[in-house]
């Protein structure tokens, strides 16, 4: 366990919201698949992949350290 206090806590934080970021992809596209299938579409409109989910949180990830106080919620 020694080696996990060695590991700083910003590093930490990024992988998780990066580990839930790609699940929330996997979940969307696992979804449009299955809906896909129902409906028979070939070209079922989407919003990304799992890849863009992680993009879209580590830039969220990235943006809110760089500053924190500037967090607007809408």
């Amino acid at each position: 366990m020694e080696i996990l206090t060695q590991i700083p806590e910003l590093f930490i934080d990024f992988i998780i919201t990066i580990a839930l970021s790609f699940l929330i992809g996997f979940e969307q596209r696992k979804r449009r698949d299955e809906e896909k299938e129902d409906i028979e579409e070939a070209d079922a409109p989407s919003f990304g992949t799992d890849r863009t989910f992680a993009f879209i949180g580590s830039l969220g990830f990235i943006l809110y350290t760089i500053s924190p106080q500037n967090l607007y919620l809408l």
